[in-house]
């Protein structure tokens, strides 16, 4: 789970964590992909994920509540 206080928000920080996850890892924590989860109505998040290249392969529809579904976002890793 990725969580940023709100008091450090769009300073970059959820995106430099994706950036390193994807490209700076050691081998021996490498993995051939990487998947998270948010809620729909998550706008900041989506847009995190979808700039660097992280696609939506599934959704669960309500999962939360009325309006609010589950979204799971995935990538290969390079």
């Amino acid at each position: 789970m990725l969580v940023v206080d709100e008091g450090y928000r769009n300073r970059g920080i959820a995106t430099a964590f994706y950036n390193y996850l994807l490209s700076s890892l050691p081998p021996a924590l490498s993995q051939p992909a990487v998947s998270t989860k948010t809620w729909s109505t998550n706008r900041p998040h989506i847009a995190i994920l979808e700039s660097v290249s992280f696609d939506c392969v599934h959704r669960v529809v309500d999962d939360r509540k009325a309006g609010v579904d589950t979204v799971y976002y995935a990538r290969r890793v390079p």
